[in-house]
């Protein structure tokens, strides 16, 4: 059995690959293109050429450049023992995270950036052009962006509801915000879906994150993570509570999503 671990970036991806390292089954393979990345994207590569072990498992997000509908989709197709992780979180924190990252490592940058990256729905006409068919999708740079993050999770969204009709029973899914708040009943379910023992223990997985800001973020205080958008005079250091009118707006635009994943 080799594992793909995917979602969307600031999406909990990280958390799942921990959880998953967790269980001591899996090979778990890493890339070298980044600082902290935790990515093997030779792994599709790797895969046709059968230089993979026999459990071999990465992460790869939804915004990787190895990730499309099609490539996975043929993946499933000829490697009947490839399965697939999908990790989700409430689509509006997502979006928040990701249009909010470049600001939290850098506090100096001016307010104004942030506006700026918020006050334009990324030029879209409306918001049926923002939420369109994302089948041309191209990974954009800048997807700290409104419209390029709502883009980016639509797209991530799209992926997994055609493997999960294609492929049920290869397709598993888990929830960030369970990973949080029932680890152990999050950690019993995958077990028994790859069909390993379940080891009853409690693992603080996130604390071997390999990125020194998730570190920092996640130490002992998980849990804050859940539901940010709903406190905005709280969360992402309150730089989003001017900004009620575009959060209504990225719910809107994830209204089945958060439907089907029981979010609201």
């Amino acid at each position: 059995m080799r594992l793909i671990v995917t979602g969307c970036g600031s999406g909990g991806t990280n958390l799942g690959l921990e959880l998953v390292r967790s269980l001591n089954f899996f090979d778990v393979l890493e890339g070298s293109h980044g600082k902290g990345t935790v990515e093997d994207r030779q792994f599709f590569t790797k895969l046709r050429e059968g230089t993979l072990s026999e459990n071999a498992a990465t992460k790869l997000a939804t915004e990787s450049s190895p990730i499309d509908k099609n490539t996975i989709l043929k993946a499933l197709d000829e490697f009947e023992d490839l399965r697939v992780l999908f990790v989700f979180r409430n689509p509006v924190d997502t979006c928040l995270s990701k249009i909010d990252s470049p600001w939290r490592e850098r506090p100096s940058i001016p307010s104004a950036c942030l506006e700026a990256g918020l006050a334009t729905l990324d030029k879209a006409a409306s918001l049926e052009e923002l939420i369109s068919d994302t089948a041309a999708y191209v990974k954009p740079s800048n997807d700290h962006l409104l419209g390029n993050a709502v883009q980016a999770v639509k797209n991530m969204y799209q992926i997994y509801f055609l493997c999960k009709k294609e492929y049920s029973n290869r397709v598993h899914e888990i929830k960030m915000e369970d990973m949080i708040l029932d680890r152990n009943k999050v950690r019993k379910d995958l077990s028994q879906w790859f069909g390993i023992e379940y080891d009853g223990k409690d693992p603080e997985f996130w604390k071997a994150s390999k990125k020194h800001e998730h570190q920092l973020r996640y130490h002992g205080q998980l849990a804050s993570n859940v539901d940010l958008y709903k406190d905005l005079e709280n969360s992402y250091d309150g730089r989003f509570k001017e900004y009620q009118e575009h959060i209504n707006k990225i719910s809107e635009c994830f209204r089945e999503e958060m439907e089907h994943f029981k979010y609201e």
